[in-house]
């Protein structure tokens, strides 16, 4: 019962960032579908960031491109927030202006991420940042390339999981 957003193609339907400082898709409640559809040149991709603690937010998200954001192409945080993606690249993930961040995804605080057939592709700090032991991550056929190496005393190109983290879910046999 939640909100879709559909296009008949991730190149023809845009949501450009280019114009505003703010993310190109920020749900802060509820569930969001997004289908076939681009969202390039802002500030972050989408931000999936609860105002409040308590409830769940969700993304269900197929046929997405994500490109050429700054800082993160998507951004997941908190317990309750629920990101499923399949079929999606993240592609050129902007760094800061000091040379950091430009990372792919982002999952954090407690969110949790499944994910089919992602690319993850040109993003300069890490394609896949997981970053505590209470976000579980559950991939299958992601392909992580094209990542740079951070400035120094930056940490490394990705997957970078923290050592307290869950290790990633690797893909089980059929």
């Amino acid at each position: 019962d939640g909100v879709v957003i559909a296009g008949r193609c991730a190149e023809l339907v845009v949501i450009d960032g280019s114009e505003e400082e703010e993310p190109g898709v920020r749900i802060t409640s509820g569930e969001l579908e997004l289908r076939d559809l681009k969202v390039t040149l802002a500030s972050i991709g989408i931000e999936l960031f609860k105002q409040n603690l308590a409830g769940s937010l969700s993304l269900v998200a197929s046929g997405l491109l994500l490109e050429r954001n700054d800082d993160v192409g998507l951004l997941a945080a908190l317990p309750g927030t629920n990101v499923e993606l399949a079929n999606v690249e993240v592609r050129d993930t902007q760094p800061a202006s000091d040379g950091t961040r430009g990372r792919g995804i982002q999952v954090q605080q407690g969110a949790s991420l499944v994910a089919a057939n992602l690319l993850l592709e040109g993003n300069p700090a890490s394609g896949l940042l997981a970053g505590a032991a209470s976000s579980p991550v559950d991939l299958n056929d992601v392909t992580i390339r094209h990542t740079q190496p951070p400035p120094a005393g930056m940490p490394g190109p990705a997957p970078t999981v923290p050592a307290a983290a869950n290790p990633l879910t690797p893909a089980r046999a059929p």
